[in-house]
């Protein structure tokens, strides 16, 4: 986990992104209380799911 601190929001979401990408992970940004504002898994998706 990164627990630098960025001046911009879009800069630390890059930098995430770009984590999460290489290591196969969900990347989640959170607003500032806590709720989720965006979500993406980057090759760690389960196969198929009913639904």
């Amino acid at each position: 986990m990164d627990d630098r601190s960025y001046p911009a929001k879009d800069e630390a979401a890059a930098v995430g992104r770009n984590t999460a990408e290489a290591d196969n992970v969900k990347h989640v940004i959170k607003t500032q209380d806590g709720r989720i504002s965006w979500m993406n898994s980057y090759g760690n998706d389960p196969g198929n799911v009913p639904g």
